[in-house]
């Protein structure tokens, strides 16, 4: 199963969750009620791999919500 985040700065950021029997795309508020309800959809994934961008400072936020839910977070070099 693989989790996609589109984050964004003013509007809602876009998280797909793509497995060969599941398919969820939903939109969260770039707030802390949003990043609430991103760790609460992401929870029932526990252990599922998520690789944010490293060029967005505005994704630290993202990495908390994620890893609250019990997701692993993997940080790749970018060239």
């Amino acid at each position: 199963m693989s989790i996609g985040i589109d984050a964004a700065v003013v509007a809602d950021h876009v998280v797909a969750v793509r497995s060969d029997d599941v398919r969820k795309d939903f939109r969260i508020a770039p707030t802390l009620a949003g990043l609430a309800k991103l760790t609460d959809r992401l929870a029932p994934m526990q252990d599922r791999w998520w690789w944010p961008n490293p060029r967005r400072a505005h994704g630290c936020p993202l990495v908390a919500a994620v890893g609250d839910a019990g997701c692993r977070i993997v940080s790749v070099a970018n060239r």
